[in-house]
């Protein structure tokens, strides 16, 4: 019951101290799996993949999996009940006071401020999971286009493509994505 307990807090810290969304979420996460040893940063960018592509907010999804992964079912509903709980206590709580004085000086500079903070954690997570998909198997940024996996980068370049010249479907993009790296896998090793 411990683990259960430690799997409810973990995701409650997570809920309760990222601003930004879903995306901004993913650092915490990971570095909280990291802690505990939950997963490996292979299975962890593994889960963000199926976050993306089931309904539903990609935190909420992440901490399903990631539940379900380490306590099955009860876990998985702990870790859920977790992420959400922090940002819908504190919705209600402050729901009638920030629409009160949603014109107040205090409140447009602080979400200024608080923008920058964002951005900078959706690309700390683009980068973990971009190292995750693009290196070679234990390489590192630092390594050079020496660590890039060629086919993962060539895969990244044609969806991006895809997505940002011919405005393709980004469902199509990903399954197409899909059945490349599974045509690729007898070649991986």
């Amino acid at each position: 019951m411990s683990g259960s307990l430690t799997l409810l807090g973990t995701f409650a810290k997570v809920g309760f101290f990222t601003i930004g969304g879903g995306y901004a979420m993913i650092p915490l996460i990971q570095r909280e799996l990291a802690a505990h040893e939950w997963l490996s940063a292979a299975e962890f960018v593994d889960i963000l993949g199926l976050s993306e592509m089931t309904p539903g907010p990609i935190a909420v999804n992440a901490a399903t999996f990631v539940g379900y992964n380490v306590g099955g079912t009860w876990g998985a509903m702990l870790a859920t009940l977790g992420v959400a709980l922090p940002s819908v206590t504190l919705l209600l709580a402050m729901a009638g006071t920030f629409f009160r004085y949603r014109s107040h000086p205090g409140k447009i500079v602080t979400f200024h401020l608080v923008r920058p903070v964002v951005v900078g954690l959706l690309a700390l997570a683009a980068l973990a999971v971009a190292g995750q998909a693009l290196l070679d198997e234990g390489a590192s940024w630092d390594q050079g286009i020496g660590a890039f996996n060629p086919l993962a980068a060539l895969i990244f370049v044609l969806a991006l493509v895809g997505l940002l010249r011919y405005r393709l479907n980004p469902i199509l993009v990903i399954l197409g994505c899909a059945v490349c790296g599974l045509l690729a896998m007898p070649f991986l090793g």
